[in-house]
C-alpha cells in the first residue's frame, strides 16, 4: 500500500529530505508529488488545508479508504515509522505528543529557503515511478 509525500518543489530541504526517503525507503512505499504539482491540487478537495502548506504533508495508506493526512513533524517522522527497519527509532517519535516537536518544524521551516537554498527537485531516471505530477 503506498504513501504519498508532498512536499514544498523549490525548497533545498525538502529537495534533500526527498533524497533521503528515496534512498532508504528500500521497498518502494513512498510516491512523491510536490505541493505545486497537479496531484496536490486534486488532493486539495478532500484536504483543504493542503492550499495553505507551504512544507510536507504525508497521505498514508493513499487512495484508499484508510488514508489519512499528517503534516509538520508528524508527517516526517511517520514516514520514518511506515519506512521501518532501524528507521523505526526514529519513527517512534511519532507517538510523542506533537508539540514537542512542532515548534522546531515550524521555526525551520521558517528559515529553510535562507538555511538551505531554493532549488527544483529532479528525479533520476530509475526514480520517475514515485513521482506524480
Amino acid at each position: 500500500m503506498p504513501h504519498l509525500i508532498l512536499y514544498d518543489g523549490v525548497c533545498g530541504l525538502c529537495d534533500l529530505s526527498v533524497k533521503l526517503l528515496i534512498k532508504i525507503d528500500r521497498k518502494e512505499q513512498l510516491l512523491f508529488s510536490s505541493l505545486q504539482g497537479v496531484t496536490a491540487e486534486k488532493l486539495s478537495s478532500r484536504y483543504p488545508f493542503i492550499k495553505a502548506m507551504n512544507s510536507v504533508v504525508l497521505i498514508e495508506n493513499f487512495q484508499t479508504a484508510q488514508e489519512k493526512a499528517y503534516t509538520k513533524a508528524s508527517a516526517p517522522l511517520r514516514a520514518f515509522w511506515l519506512i521501518g527497519g532501524g528507521w523505526k527509532i526514529i519513527g517512534a517519535l511519532f507517538f510523542l505528543p506533537p508539540f514537542l516537536f512542532n515548534w522546531l518544524y515550524v521555526l525551520v521551516s521558517k528559515y529553510r529557503y535562507f538555511l538551505f537554498s531554493q532549488r527544483c527537485l529532479l528525479p533520476q531516471k530509475n526514480e520517475n515511478h514515485r513521482f506524480l505530477p
